[in-house]
C-alpha cells in the first residue's frame, strides 16, 4: 500500500541490529598461515621477530595482503619507544589492533572466537612481547 515505508533489503543484505543474531566466527588454535608474507617495509631485528611472530598467530589466517601496509606501520608503531608518550600514536596502535583483531576486546566485537575458548597461551604472547620491548630499549 501506498505509505508502507521503504522495501525490505533482501535477506543477505540486512543489517541485523540485534547482534546475538550474527554469527560466530571460530578459529583453529593450530590454524597458521601458509608461508609469512614480507612487510611493506623492510623490518630488522626485533620488528623482524615481532612481525613473524604476529603471522603465526592463527588470528593471521583472516589476513590477506591488502593488509601488508597496516600491519607493518603497526609494528612500527609498537616498537617505537616515543610512541608510547604520543597520544595520537597511541591512539592509531589501538585502532590498529582492533582493526586485525590483535586484542581480545576486537575479537568479542566482531564474535571471533579462536580455538573455542579463551587461549592459554595469551600469558605467554605477553610475557614474550614485554621481553622484546626490553630488549629493543638495549642495556639499561
Amino acid at each position: 500500500g501506498a505509505g508502507g515505508g521503504r522495501p525490505r533489503k533482501p535477506e543477505g543484505m540486512a543489517r541485523h541490529k540485534n547482534p546475538s543474531t550474527r554469527g560466530t566466527i571460530t578459529i583453529d588454535a593450530d590454524a597458521k598461515v601458509d608461508v609469512i608474507p614480507e612487510p611493506s617495509l623492510p623490518l630488522t631485528g626485533v620488528r623482524r621477530e615481532i612481525w613473524d611472530e604476529m603471522w603465526a598467530q592463527p588470528i593471521a589466517t583472516l589476513w590477506n595482503r591488502s593488509d601488508l601496509a597496516a600491519l607493518t606501520r603497526l609494528v612500527i608503531i609498537q616498537t617505537t619507544l616515543a610512541a608510547y608518550d604520543d597520544k595520537g600514536l597511541l591512539a592509531e596502535m589501538r585502532q590498529l589492533e582492533d582493526r586485525f583483531l590483535l586484542n581480545p576486546y576486537s575479537r568479542a566485537q566482531q564474535r571471533v572466537v579462536i580455538g573455542g575458548d579463551v587461549d592459554d597461551r595469551i600469558g605467554g604472547d605477553v610475557a614474550w612481547f614485554n621481553d622484546a620491548k626490553r630488549r629493543l630499549r638495549g642495556p639499561a
